[in-house]
């Protein structure tokens, strides 16, 4: 009814919410098992809230949730994704003392994810999946030969789905794109499954080491890239703070980065955000 009413079509509503055609039939038709994640995307789709999904006699039949669970509803009704994000970090962070599998870095190109991340996973013995080269291996183009033939968008719909399968693989570190924080979709996701540590640099610091690189290619070739480069950073932080463990690098060796996080991802306080400098 929701999707008639806006004039969606199936194929329309499974491009918006990133499901296949065939799922949303199922659910349309009460034959699948959806879960929080999936109901949550319909109801962006369609531009509703979760509950606004239940059909009407089900919201009167329902038992009304009492005590602490209705405060959490409560909290949750009318909130934007990114304070629903917010909530659902937090709580899991209680509730899910299994949270950790994996160990995400994310941070600015040039933050030092790629070598802290390599040094991490030969030290634990673990798989390092650094979901750029992956995507670049899966396409068969570069980076910057994506974003210019395809675009951003079309960049950060396959980095969430390449996100989503690493996720499913073998507990690991992994490596995240710079900007996948603004994609409030794929951050949620790597947030309830990983432990997130956000590798900070200064803005001089990021720069010099792009430009060291072998890839120069984006933002360490252009003649403004130091004025570019803060501009990005200042969008990002409030995303990249929102991680469990901070930790600069601008003057510390990765080594002495790989032993921060390894105490605290061990320790079992480690499921609660912890804001750490070098």
């Amino acid at each position: 009814m929701l999707r008639e009413r806006h004039g969606i079509t199936l194929k329309q509503l499974a491009q918006i919410s990133g499901l296949s055609d065939r799922y949303i039939i199922q659910v349309e038709q009460g034959a699948a098992n959806p879960s929080l994640e999936t109901v949550r995307r319909l109801a962006l789709a369609l531009q509703t809230s979760v509950t606004g999904l239940l059909p009407a006699d089900a919201k009167t039949t329902a038992a009304e949730p009492t005590g602490p669970a209705r405060k959490i509803l409560e909290l949750l009704e009318g909130r934007s994704n990114e304070q629903i994000s917010r909530i659902v970090d937090a709580v899991s962070a209680f509730l899910e003392p299994t949270k950790g599998r994996h160990i995400a870095l994310v941070g600015m190109r040039g933050a030092g994810k790629t070598t802290v991340g390599q040094l991490f996973a030969r030290r634990r013995t673990v798989p390092f999946y650094e979901l750029d080269q992956i995507i670049e291996n899966d396409i068969g183009l570069s980076l910057a030969e994506i974003f210019d033939l395809e675009g951003e968008e079309y960049y950060r719909a396959v980095e969430e789905k390449t996100l989503e399968k690493v996720l499913k693989r073998r507990p690991g570190i992994i490596a995240a794109g710079g900007g996948l924080v603004m994609n409030p979709t794929a951050f949620f996701l790597l947030k309830l499954n990983a432990f997130t540590v956000w590798l900070q640099a200064s803005p001089e610091a990021l720069l010099t080491r792009v430009r060291s690189s072998k890839d120069q290619s984006r933002l360490g070739a252009y003649p403004q890239a130091s004025k570019q480069l803060k501009a990005i950073l200042d969008r990002r932080t409030p995303y990249y703070a929102q991680a469990d463990l901070v930790i600069d690098t601008t003057r510390n060796s990765p080594e002495a980065a790989v032993d921060v996080i390894m105490r605290a991802f061990t320790e079992p306080s480690a499921t609660g955000r912890q804001k750490t400098k070098l």
